[in-house]
C-alpha cells in the first residue's frame, strides 16, 4: 500500500496513528498549524462587528451537523449578557438549526467571509469556542481555529475533543453549565500576562514553521531530505 512504501507517512491526530498503526508503525504526528504574525498585532473591528454591545463569544468555519447547536444555545440563553457570533458557511444539513440558533437576541450570524478577513474577526472575540459534538470523525481532528485563536490571544473554550482537552491552554466542557462557566472564566483572563504569555508560547510551538521542521527532520534522519537546511 501507499502507506507502507512511502518514506514518511503523516497523521494529523493520535486517533488517526492508532486507527493506522497495524500498517505503519512510525507514524509521525504533525498537528495543524497556524501563521502567528497573521493573528498577532492590532486590528480594525469589522463593519458586522460594530457596535455590538458587551463580551463576544465567537466562532469561525463551516457550520455542519458537527456542531452543537442544543450545547451553545444553552449557554447564550445562561449568559444574555454575552454575545455570540457566529462567522462562515452553513451547510445545508445544519441551515435550520442555524436560522433557528440565529432567532436569540445574543446570537449574531455572519456570512463566510475572505480567510485574509479572518484575523479581523477572531481579534474581536472575547472568547473563541468550538462546539463540537465529539464522535469518531471530529476525534480526528485538529481544529485549525484553535491555534488561530491562541494566535490572536483569544482563550479557547471547546467540547472534549482529544486535540482540546490535551491542550494546556484550552478550557474544555461538555455540559450547558460547565461550557457556560469556562466561556466565563475564559473571558475574566484573556487580558490577563498570564495567560498572554501561555497563548504566544502555545501559538509559537503551532506555527508552520515549527511544524515543517517536525517533518524536515525525520526526512533528515531517513536520508530523503532533497531542500537545503
Amino acid at each position: 500500500s501507499v502507506v507502507e512504501r512511502a518514506d514518511v507517512v503523516l497523521a494529523s491526530a493520535p486517533d488517526l496513528i492508532s486507527t493506522h498503526r497495524s500498517e505503519r508503525a512510525d507514524i509521525l504526528l504533525v498537528e495543524n498549524g497556524v501563521d502567528p504574525s497573521r493573528f498577532r498585532g492590532e486590528h480594525p473591528v469589522p463593519d458586522p462587528l460594530e457596535g455590538i454591545d458587551g463580551p463576544i463569544i465567537g466562532y469561525h468555519g463551516a457550520v455542519a451537523r458537527w456542531f452543537d447547536f442544543d450545547l451553545l444555545r444553552g449557554v447564550a440563553e445562561m449568559l444574555p449578557n454575552s454575545q455570540f457570533v457566529v462567522v462562515g458557511p452553513v451547510y445545508a444539513d445544519a441551515e435550520v438549526h442555524m436560522a433557528e440558533f440565529a432567532t436569540l437576541p445574543n446570537v449574531h450570524r455572519v456570512a463566510a467571509v475572505p480567510s485574509d478577513e479572518i484575523p479581523e474577526y477572531v481579534a474581536a472575540f472575547d472568547v473563541g469556542v468550538i462546539p463540537w459534538h465529539v464522535y469518531d470523525m471530529t476525534r480526528a481532528v485538529s481544529p485549525l481555529k484553535m491555534y488561530e485563536y491562541l494566535a490572536a490571544r483569544v482563550p479557547v473554550v471547546a467540547t472534549p475533543l482529544p486535540a482540546c482537552e490535551n491542550h494546556p491552554v484550552v478550557r474544555t466542557a461538555s455540559s450547558i453549565n460547565d461550557f457556560a462557566q469556562a466561556v466565563e472564566a475564559a473571558a475574566r483572563e484573556r487580558n490577563t500576562h498570564a495567560f498572554r504569555a501561555a497563548a504566544d508560547a502555545a501559538a509559537d510551538a503551532a506555527s508552520w514553521v515549527n511544524r515543517v521542521e517536525t517533518i524536515r527532520r525525520r526526512l533528515r534522519e531517513r536520508g530523503r531530505l532533497r531542500v537545503p537546511g
